[in-house]
């Protein structure tokens, strides 16, 4: 999945104009985010705001 991501970010090459948008940094991310959970590749992501329901 992880060259699916890359595939689709590069369509958009011309908006990135930082280091992280470079397409092997998101392939390293990506692995070592994978190495901390045994996988090969994965993906972070961060909650801003928690919304519980009445289920808790």
């Amino acid at each position: 999945e992880v060259e699916k991501k890359v595939k689709v970010l590069e369509c958009y090459k011309s908006q990135f104009r930082r280091y992280y948008h470079d397409m092997d940094y998101v392939r390293a991310i990506a692995k070592m985010r994978g190495k901390r959970v045994n996988l090969d590749y994965a993906e972070a992501f961060c909650v801003y705001q928690l919304v519980l329901d009445s289920y808790g």
